[in-house]
């Protein structure tokens, strides 16, 4: 199981990588289409969630962004992420503690102090 969990599934991302890198070379960036293997690996189509993972989000924290925080996050046209007002996301009231625990992780912040009451 392990070797079809690791071995296969990166040989097949590294597959359809270099399809993708070939088809871009052939045909032009514009026209390569959709790069699948950052949709086998992230599980997500939209440039905004897939950048979201690259930054260091769990797929699980990025579509929780995406879908009820997305006003505190600034992206450029292109969906790499530009700014993230992390101290107006983590005052707000409905924000789950994943995503809490995970936004100071990853943004490297001091551990946001709410109580209970402000929740």
């Amino acid at each position: 199981m392990r070797d079809l969990e690791t071995g296969l599934r990166f040989k097949i991302i590294s597959y359809l990588e270099n399809y993708y890198d070939l088809s871009v070379q052939a045909l032009g960036a514009e026209n390569a289409g959709l790069n699948v293997a950052k949709l086998v690996e992230y599980g997500s189509s939209d440039p905004k969630v897939i950048n979201l993972q690259e930054v260091g989000f769990s797929r699980a924290v990025a579509l929780e962004l995406m879908k009820e925080h997305e006003s505190h996050l600034r992206f450029t046209p292109e969906g790499d992420l530009q700014a993230i007002d992390s101290e107006a996301l983590l005052s707000t009231h409905d924000l789950n503690d994943d995503v809490r625990e995970e936004l100071e992780n990853v943004l490297k912040l001091p551990p946001h102090t709410v109580n209970a009451a402000e929740r």
